[in-house]
């Protein structure tokens, strides 16, 4: 016989929830059992009931100067948590790089709940691994189911069944779940009366479900920054000078601003000092930082380079196993705004990481590495861009970079060169990839400029230069030449070939970019150091020979015509007649002509340079848009205006279809054409509505002052107020010629 004559069975039970307590403490066998024979007597104490609301788990203290982010803004930033939307979708992912303010925006929820009374449970478990899991769980059972410790796994399935039953409101934050898997079968209820928000890095297909909201957290906005530096710096507001430089330079991420301003207090530098110390490549990013013996802020566990080295090694972990770290310190020597995703596919990449891993890598293995960084936060796949650019941060970039060898640096570096070269397109028709391009080139001269270098200057440098001068962007393609002569001097010198090449092309980028007499001067010196070291027949001799009378002739008419006889035997005996450079100097003879008012001899000359580059370079050449135009200038400057349009518009269409928006400067000056002839035909309307629209692209690809701009403004203005007879404008520059 058996029978309860405990105290605690004499009292009315408060509610549901202290009845399962009772419950588990009658399961646990604990009480004492007093009896003889076949009488028993088993006192079990009833637990007192329990005072709510409850707090499970340590909250991390709050960030001095915490900036809430609005909380409540949802819909403005994917980082934003909506607590009113707890009802609908109860469990709440915060997945970003570490360092991004995850927890501090889960501990904020928390607090926030807590103190608003909209809770009645707090649990805040550190979900580190699968353990510390079933702990934190268990600590909670034992807090309101029983507080006799059993199995943790039983606990915490004590736990997960009283959260889907009770009409209690609960909060379970699990913090810093480094792997999804460690939460199998331990995921918290989904209930009308719980909340649960996870913090991770991960950002895995498998946490995504539909009663579950992801939100990917970035980093501070410029006014969040702004407002974070100004409070934690306010007993010193002389430390701020240079505050929105130091925010630009450590990419608005809460982590390293925390940090930093901790060292620049202690130091009391100003933010421009430190800015200038950051800057010292020779300085590491962990001397930049609270040291050894001194305190972390915000009760930091983890400086910068730790945060991310944990990611990295999650990450190698996991398949293809060893291959994000290679992925990553190449990526670490690109530009952190834009990586074309298929440079990771290169073959020079692919080699570089057999050599790494010390077996064969495929283009499947490397994209899959590639995503395993994206899923630990530390790139980010721009998915919607048709090149699937990578971003990486670019701290996370400085720490990678700063672990790595010197050899390695150099391999990495002539691996992504190499890339860079093969995934550039022969035609530039993407004008935003030539551009993530150029800036890969820059990126990877800063951080690996010398290994560029060695034994000769890689191919990558000189082809970025010449897609600055081909794509208009003619004050930069001066400045990039001028660096690349000094580097090509400093590295290899003076009387290197590719020193001269490089003097070359900074020669010719000045002509094009208005001035001419600059050009003249550099070629002319240029000239007899290439024949001294090259000599007289070599390639660069004789095309240097060419672009001298080229813009010699831009001020000294009379002289080309002498240069160019006397050039034009020497490269028909060194290249033949069917060699482009050939064909290039028989287009300046014709459009001499044409722009010497001898228009017959030039169509002849045009006609004859056209036929044969369509024979040896292709219909589609991008030589073959010049001699094209000059043609249809002919045929206006010879009384066929109506001529001139119909073979401008056809070159116009031809040219966007082959090079799409890559050359906009030929498009504009084909249209700019189109509108002289429209209105020398007498259809000034339609003049004036392609001066319109051209006008537009003027000023976005040339400015409001350029000449160019200038001239249509002024065309525009007068043709608008020509009468309905029309009286003819004579153009006041004669016809642009592809000069």
């Amino acid at each position: 016989m058996l029978s309860d004559n405990s105290a605690g069975a004499q009292h009315d039970v408060p509610c549901a929830d202290d009845t399962a307590r009772y419950a588990a403490t009658i399961e646990s066998g604990t009480g004492i059992q007093i009896g003889h024979g076949n009488v028993q007597h088993i006192h079990l104490p009833f637990p007192e009931p329990l005072a709510w609301p409850i707090r499970v788990g340590v909250v991390p203290l709050a960030a001095n100067c915490l900036q809430p982010r609005a909380l409540h803004e949802q819909g403005r930033r994917t980082d934003r948590i909506a607590v009113s939307k707890a009802a609908v979708l109860p469990i709440h992912v915060l997945s970003g790089l570490g360092g991004v303010g995850k927890t501090q925006l889960a501990g904020y929820h928390a607090e926030s709940q807590w103190a608003a009374g909209a809770i009645d449970l707090l649990v805040w478990v550190t979900a580190t691994s699968r353990e510390s899991v079933l702990t934190g769980y268990a600590d909670a059972a034992s807090r309101i189911i029983s507080p006799v410790a059993t199995d943790p796994l039983r606990m915490a399935e004590q736990l997960l069944t009283w959260l889907a039953q009770t009409t209690r409101r609960w909060l379970i934050v699990l913090d810093d779940l480094q792997d999804p898997g460690d939460l199998t079968r331990l995921w918290p209820p989904t209930t009308a009366t719980g909340q649960v928000l996870v913090t991770t890095r991960r950002r895995d297909a498998a946490l995504a479900r539909a009663d579950r909201t992801i939100s990917d957290v970035s980093v501070f906005t410029p006014g969040e920054t702004d407002a974070y530096l100004r409070g934690v710096l306010a007993d010193r507001p002389h430390l701020l000078k240079g505050a929105d430089e130091l925010a630009r330079n450590l990419g608005y991420l809460p982590l390293a601003l925390a940090q930093v301003a901790a060292y620049i207090l202690d130091r009391d530098l100003t933010c421009s000092e430190y800015t200038t110390r950051l800057a010292d490549q020779r300085t590491k990013l962990p001397e930049l930082l609270p040291g050894p013996g001194e305190l972390l802020p915000d009760d930091h566990r983890d400086t910068l380079a730790a945060t991310w080295s944990l990611s990295l090694r999650l990450a190698d972990r996991m398949a293809p196993a060893g291959l994000a770290r290679p992925l990553m310190v190449m990526a670490s020597l690109l530009d952190p705004n834009g990586i074309p995703a298929v440079l990771f596919t290169a073959p020079a990449v692919l080699r570089h990481f057999g050599k790494a891993l010390g077996k064969e890598v495929t283009a499947e293995q490397a994209r899959d590495a590639l995503y395993v960084a994206h899923r630990l936060n530390l790139a980010t796949v721009e998915r919607e861009t048709p090149d699937r650019m990578i971003r990486v941060h670019a701290l996370v970039q400085r720490a990678i970079g700063e672990t790595i060898s010197e050899s390695d640096r150099e391999y990495a570096a002539r691996a992504c060169a190499d890339a860079l070269l093969f995934i550039w397109p022969p035609v530039e028709r993407d004008t935003a990839f030539a551009q993530a391009l150029r800036s890969n080139t820059d990126a990877l001269l800063a951080n690996a400029g010398a290994h560029l270098w060695t034994p000769r200057g890689h191919e990558v440098l000189f082809r970025a230069g010449w897609s600055l001068g081909g794509s208009g962007l003619l004050a930069a393609a001066v400045a990039y030449h001028e660096n690349l002569v000094a580097d090509a001097a400093r590295y290899l010198g003076p009387d290197h070939p590719q020193t001269l090449t490089a003097r070359y092309a900074l020669a010719d980028c000045r002509g094009e970019a208005g001035d001419s007499h600059a050009a003249v001067s550099a070629l002319t010196d240029l000239l007899p150091d290439l024949i001294r070291i090259l000599g007289p027949d070599h390639e660069d001799t004789l095309g240097v020979r060419h672009s001298l009378l080229h813009w010699r002739g831009q001020f000294e008419p009379a002289a080309r015509t002498a240069a160019a006889e006397e050039l034009l035997p020497d490269l028909l005996r060194v290249f033949g007649p069917q060699d482009d450079r050939v064909l290039r100097l028989r287009l300046d003879f014709a459009r001499w002509l044409r722009r010497s008012g001898d228009l017959t001899a030039a169509a002849e000359a045009l006609d004859s340079v056209l036929a044969d580059q369509q024979k040896v370079l292709g219909r589609d050449h991008p030589s073959i848009t010049k001699t094209r135009y000059n043609i249809a200038l002919c045929r206006g400057e010879a009384g066929h205006p109506l001529g001139a349009v119909a073979a401008l518009e056809e070159l116009l269409a031809d040219e966007v279809r082959v090079f799409g928006a890559s050359r906009p400067y030929w498009q504009l000056s084909i249209r700019a054409e189109v509108a002289r002839w429209q209105h020398e035909a007498g259809d000034t309307v339609a003049a004036v509505a392609v001066l319109e629209e051209l006008l537009v692209d003027q000023i976005h690809f040339r400015g409001p002052d350029h000449p160019e701009t200038c001239y249509t403004l002024r065309k525009l203005e007068a043709w608008r107020h020509q009468s309905s007879k029309q009286h003819d404008l004579e153009a006041s520059d004669g016809g642009r010629d592809g000069d």
